[in-house]
């Protein structure tokens, strides 16, 4: 048998025979989803109740539409700085920041409700600012969260398993949008919207625990199979990879397909249920606006 002649491929690590699968990644994949999901209810906590975010705050309807629109804002700018933060810091380091940005937005939302904190003539104006604030730095934490599922996959988890622990820990975005439509009028009607934030940062404060508790290192000490050795985690490799894909031409055409897609989704979630109001149907928007969520994700 002819023996394979590994130093022609300098790029390549040696084959290593030790490969395991740690117990503690499913620790990981739930401390992921859980971050995934809360990252989701923060994206659509307004959009489900319009009316009562903008009496409130004393805004038009429209303005309540900026606090879903500071989610894609905010990551067409640091969605490529994300990802080469995650290649280069790893996911520990990245995922740390991302579910403290996510906390530390929930808080500063509820803080926006409380009086006595806004030094201001113009109370529930200076309320919409803060609450806007608050938005933003959870905005800060999506892309980190939503563009981990691959990497922790690749680190932790064998070939065979890799599919399943991308879709699950993805899924956790989308299902956080359905429990905000579920959740959002519900609790606004009979407690108040604040109320409403407070118990939304409950789950971002358990994510950022249980991802503190989980990410002890952003990989194992010894990898799941030979395809996590060949990682590259330098910003180099991260831009040669970019070239490559930049002039891949069905990569242009699945970009195209899948952000005109992403965009529609997003934009009809965030004005739904103010479609449906206007018209009088109210009693609706919410369980229209789950369905339409839970469309989206059989189709995924």
């Amino acid at each position: 048998m002819q023996k394979k002649n590994y130093a022609s491929f300098p790029d390549l690590p040696l084959p290593s025979t030790e490969y395991r699968l740690y117990r503690w990644r499913w620790l990981i994949l739930i401390a992921l989803l859980l971050l995934n999901l809360s990252s989701g209810m923060m994206f659509l906590t307004y959009s489900p109740i319009p009316n009562y975010t903008a009496v409130f705050y004393g805004v038009p309807e429209s303005y309540v539409n900026g606090f879903s629109i500071t989610y894609s804002v905010t990551t067409f700018f640091i969605g490529l700085i994300s990802i080469i933060i995650l290649d280069t810091c790893g996911l520990r380091i990245s995922l740390y920041f991302g579910a403290s940005c996510n906390l530390i937005g929930a808080v500063i939302r509820w803080i926006s409700t409380i009086p006595p904190v806004l030094c201001s003539h113009d109370y529930q104006r200076s309320g919409y600012m803060v609450a806007m604030i608050g938005q933003t730095i959870t905005a800060f934490a999506q892309p980190f969260l939503l563009f981990a599922p691959t990497k922790l996959a690749s680190f932790w988890f064998g070939p065979k398993e890799r599919a399943f622990c991308t879709s699950i820990t993805s899924i956790g975005n989308p299902v956080g949008i359905a429990i905000a439509y579920l959740l959002s009028p519900h609790i606004v009607e009979s407690n108040g919207l604040p109320t409403l934030l407070w118990i939304y940062a409950i789950p971002a404060a358990v994510a950022l625990l249980l991802t503190i508790i989980a990410f002890r290192k952003s990989k194992p000490d010894t990898p799941p199979a030979p395809s996590a050795n060949v990682e590259d985690d330098s910003v180099l490799g991260f831009l040669h990879g970019l070239r490559q894909i930049l002039g891949n031409c069905s990569f242009w055409g699945l970009m195209l397909v899948w952000g005109i897609a992403a965009g529609l989704f997003n934009a009809m979630i965030t004005i739904l249920p103010q479609m449906l109001c206007s018209y009088g149907y109210s009693d609706v928007s919410s369980l229209c606006g789950r369905a339409f969520v839970c469309h989206h994700l059989l189709i995924d």
